[in-house]
């Protein structure tokens, strides 16, 4: 990538099912009811030609489960390092 005037970043998470693997432990919630995996998240570098360069960061990480005791933040009570967002940021 060094060698390259211009680099794109594009950014993109998926979803990944593992809810069929009921002895699997670590997975957080994703997309669906029930549903558990985790979510990788990638950075692609990519040269405007659309040649691929390589990843230039992954993350992954699974929802952890609602706590009912403490009350329900909306998107606007929370901190940027408190959404999932924050992660592009980061890349």
């Amino acid at each position: 990538m060094a060698a390259e005037s211009l680099v794109l970043l594009p950014q993109d998470t998926t979803s990944l099912n593992y809810g069929g693997l009921k002895q699997t432990q670590g997975l957080g919630k994703i997309n669906h009811e029930g549903s558990l995996g985790f979510a990788p998240a990638l950075d692609a570098g990519v040269e405007p030609r659309g040649g691929s360069l390589g990843c230039c960061d992954a993350q992954c990480w699974g929802r952890e489960g609602i706590n009912q005791e403490e009350p329900a933040v909306g998107r606007n009570g929370k901190s940027l390092d408190q959404k999932e967002s924050a992660r592009w940021v980061r890349a």
